[in-house]
């Protein structure tokens, strides 16, 4: 069956339209929020010919569908976990500047038999593959969406795919089965897309299509009064989810915050003109947002960090990874601004991948072969690597057990080298790309030295015995039992951390600690064998906090 990430609501999209955008061009932001042990590879698949007989590899129990003749090459950002890649998650840009992206729709009302939703088990993951393989443009990718919708049926409970390019960017709304909403954001608006369907009615937009015979359907289902009351959201949006804040404060803060307008939760709307000309930095502040300064910024526990405090933010505990898409005339020049983290902690670093990916952050030795594996079981490796990306990941994991004390600082030094890369981004000529391998290690210093200016690192040392870890740390102080937490990196240490066993805090030296934590509660479920980053973190008696990570070697 397919692997889902773990927190049914996951991801948030921002579209800036072109007549809204600084740059002439649409601007496409993503959030890759995943609840689990999940790790990102970066690859460029390469545009290629196909046989007569060729089929897509599908899930188990989904439909197995004909390849194409000849298919476009794509930049692809997979989402792999422990035991195979992720049906939806992938981020795809081709060679065409189309870009799709996906948000959960946190499933739909849709509940009727398989036979009549779905042929030979339906389309799940190559919805996103077949657009990227297939589409000349935004436009085609989201027809081609509908159309893959209306021939297979979409298997899963609901999901919402954009798809842009420069000019236009559409929102294409599935439930299970084969109805859909399509819908192109204005021109001269934004649009934020968390995780519920965002447009309603044929009112919401200039151009909304709808899927044959969907209002009557609904009439029919009593999902609607009439076909002219019809609303999309109404009537298919699940019931669990419908006014959910998780949803409602994050697209409400994303649309105030790009737009300086105020909007009525219960209605909000699906795209909002913008009152100036937005930028990349606009963008990355939309990203990063956690509501500050407002009464919703509500915060707690290790670092006094904003990520999952029982207030869903735009910037999330569980988002794995940060896009965004500047679109340019020629698909070469786009730059795709990528923070390997949670994007207020990580700077966002312009990749232009379609010029050559950058095997200083990571290394997809035959992406062709991946793809063609990607849905396959097996035991995916997603243990630690030695390699830009999870340096990356380390620095943001650590950087949370110092949330408070360096928030400002970080933010800081955030802007100046975020400015600095768009100076660089702007001068740049010819077609290469304008990060290699040096520029990533001249990021990941200058991060490392920060690390060493505000973070108060020790060293950790971890023994296995009898189903527990023992856990060796110096401390600047005398350590809270209370406070410390130790787990698996790329996880959310609020809520999937082991908490120190009660009475085990031990003094065992001059300013060395020794605390006990139970395995179960360190790695998460589904964790196979490989090498492991763990953290351990805490506060001192005198409300100073500190952190340091091991590797840690698992054998099943």
């Amino acid at each position: 069956m397919p692997l889902q990430p773990e927190n049914s609501a996951n991801c948030m999209t921002i579209v800036i339209g072109r007549k809204a955008s600084a740059t002439g061009r649409v601007i496409l932001g993503h959030n890759e929020d995943d609840g689990g042990r999940f790790v990102v590879r970066h690859g460029y698949v390469p545009p290629r010919d196909h046989a007569p007989s060729e089929r897509l590899p599908c899930e188990e129990g989904r439909a197995s569908i004909p390849q194409a003749p000849h298919t476009f090459g794509f930049y692809w950002a997979e989402v792999v976990g422990p035991k195979r890649g992720v049906s939806n998650s992938d981020l795809m840009l081709n060679d065409n500047g189309v870009c799709v992206v996906s948000d959960s729709s946190c499933g739909s009302r849709e509940d009727g038999p398989d036979a009549e939703l779905l042929r030979e088990g339906g389309i799940e993951y190559n919805v996103r593959r077949i657009a990227a393989e297939r589409a000349r443009s935004a436009r085609e990718g989201a027809e081609l969406v509908c159309s893959l919708a209306e021939t297979w049926g979409y298997a899963p409970g609901g999901r919402l795919y954009i798809l842009a390019d420069e000019r236009d960017a559409f929102v294409v709304q599935l439930m299970r089965g084969r109805r859909y909403l399509m819908a192109r954001v204005p021109d001269d608006a934004v649009a934020a897309i968390p995780n519920h369907y965002v447009v309603r009615s044929r009112r919401d937009a200039e151009e909304v299509v709808f899927s044959p015979g969907l209002a009557a359907y609904a009439v029919e289902r009593g999902w609607a009064t009439s076909e002219e009351a019809f609303d999309f959201y109404e009537a298919f949006q699940s019931r669990d989810h419908m006014n959910d804040p998780v949803n409602t404060l994050r697209q409400d803060y994303a649309l105030r915050l790009l737009t300086g307008k105020t909007f009525d939760r219960a209605r909000l709307p699906f795209a909002a003109a913008a009152s100036r000309l937005l930028t990349v930095y606009d963008m990355i502040d939309a990203l990063s947002c956690h509501y500050e300064g407002t009464p919703d910024d509500v915060r707690f526990g290790p670092g006094a960090s904003p990520h999952n405090t029982g207030i869903t933010r735009v910037c999330r505990g569980s988002t794995i990874e940060s896009t965004i898409i500047e679109f340019a005339e020629n698909a070469k020049d786009i730059t795709a601004w990528t923070a390997f983290g949670r994007p207020c902690q990580q700077l966002y670093l312009p990749l232009h991948p379609l010029c050559g990916t950058v095997d200083a952050v990571d290394r997809m030795d035959d992406p062709a072969a991946a793809l063609e594996n990607h849905l396959s079981p097996s035991n995916r490796d997603v243990s630690w690597q030695r390699n830009g990306w999870q340096a990356f990941r380390d620095f943001g994991n650590t950087a949370e057990f110092f949330h408070a004390e360096c928030e400002d600082a970080l933010r800081a030094f955030r802007v100046r080298w975020h400015e600095s890369f768009s100076r660089a981004n702007r001068e740049r000529s010819g077609r290469a790309p304008l990060f290699d391998a040096a520029a990533v290690a001249d990021a990941q210093a200058a991060m490392a030295r920060f690390a060493d200016e505000h973070f108060r690192r020790v060293a950790v040392s971890v023994q296995r015995s009898g189903g527990r870890y023992a856990v060796s740390f110096d401390c600047p102080g005398t350590p809270l039992e209370d406070s410390l937490l130790f787990g698996m990196g790329c996880l959310n240490l609020r809520t999937q951390y082991a908490h120190a066993e009660p009475g085990s805090l031990a003094k065992t030296g001059d300013g060395r600690y020794a605390a006990a934590f139970d395995e179960a509660g360190v790695f998460c479920a589904g964790t196979g064998a490989g090498i492991f980053e763990c953290f351990l973190g805490g506060t001192t008696e005198n409300g100073k906090s500190f952190a340091g990570m091991a590797l840690i070697e698992r054998a099943l």
